[in-house]
């Protein structure tokens, strides 16, 4: 009795409410009855207590007469069934839009982990051009020292041309070329270093802007490609959608011409229907009929008389499209 009650919870309190109602007025009737055997006694309304709030159940209004409003009782139900869809539709809806989301959710960390993924890239090219001005600080510290060597040899050459001068002019000459010679050489190669300086600054930033215009032609072609991609999906469902409508005018027109065929045989029942499955072939001619699904009223004179109009018709009409042509044809014939 309790599982009842639980499954049932508005038809058992639609129940209380009706048999309170009815004691209500029998005890009015018997209250108000007069002595005088043989009178006729007229009901008066009976004042009913408000409905519990446990149910979306308005009040039942006193009744008028002795027979019970079931239809409002019924209505009351209805309402409650009413209620109880409207949360279930919006219990889809609300699972419908956490699943939406839970998919913008999913985008959305996946662009994070690209971002992270090109930050790390940009980290190790960062980690890479320091290494690289370390190697050349280094390399220029070095071609320093080397200078400083050479400015040394040159003044202890000065020192040996100054303490050899009264020794031999010739060999004073000499060092003096040499030293010509190593000060041309150093200008030289000062001068090729620089050179190499800017040419690699050059080459670096040329490489840096290809850089920057390939990752921009690359996100321009990736654009594209989008497009590219949703244009293709807004053809197709446009297609979709005009196929649609070709498909139900074609099948419209082959229900036609076989009713075209349609001989009327006696006692034929007027709401009688059968699917009608037809086998063509490439050039629409009928080679196969089966007469499927029928309905009770569709007998089998109803159904002999089908199968003969089909093949009366002899050949199908093409397709609006040949994309919509169909070895095997379904539709529903209802004269």
């Amino acid at each position: 009795m309790i599982r009842f009650v639980l499954k049932h919870p508005v038809a058992t309190l639609a129940s209380l409410l009706v048999h309170g109602v009815l004691l209500l007025l029998l005890f009015g009737v018997w209250e108000s009855q007069p002595k005088t055997p043989g009178a006729v006694v007229q009901a008066e309304p009976a004042p009913t207590e408000p409905a519990p709030k446990t149910a979306p159940l308005k009040e039942i209004p006193p009744l008028k007469t002795f027979t019970v409003d079931a239809q409002l009782v019924q209505q009351q139900i209805e309402r409650v069934r009413a209620e109880q869809q409207r949360r279930r539709e919006e219990a889809q809806r609300l699972k419908a839009q956490a699943e939406a989301e839970k998919r913008r959710l999913a985008e959305l960390e996946r662009r994070k982990k690209q971002a992270a993924e090109q930050a790390r890239r940009a980290r190790e090219q960062a980690e890479a051009l320091k290494q690289q001005q370390l190697a050349e600080q280094k390399r220029l510290a070095e071609a320093k020292r080397k200078a400083e060597e050479l400015k040394k040899k040159a003044e202890l050459a000065a020192k040996k041309r100054r303490e050899a001068e009264e020794k031999a002019r010739r060999l004073l000459a000499e060092a003096e070329a040499k030293r010509k010679a190593e000060l041309e050489k150093k200008k030289r190669l000062e001068k090729e270093l620089k050179r190499k300086l800017e040419e690699k600054k050059r080459l670096e930033e040329a490489a840096r802007k290809a850089q920057l215009e390939k990752e921009r032609q690359q996100q321009a072609a990736l654009l594209q490609q989008q497009l590219a991609e949703e244009e293709k999906r807004r053809q197709a469902a446009e297609r979709a959608a005009r196929l649609k409508k070709l498909r139900q005018l074609y099948i419209s027109q082959i229900a036609a011409k076989v009713k075209e065929n349609w001989r009327t045989p006696a006692k034929v029942d007027p709401n009688a229907q059968c699917e009608l499955q037809i086998q063509q072939d490439k050039q629409g001619k009928i080679v196969d009929v089966q007469v499927l699904n029928c309905n009770a009223r569709a007998d089998k004179i109803f159904r002999d008389a089908a199968e003969r109009a089909v093949w009366r018709t002899g050949t199908l009409p093409p397709p609006p499209d040949p994309a919509l042509f169909e070895r095997t044809i379904r539709f529903v014939f209802k004269p």
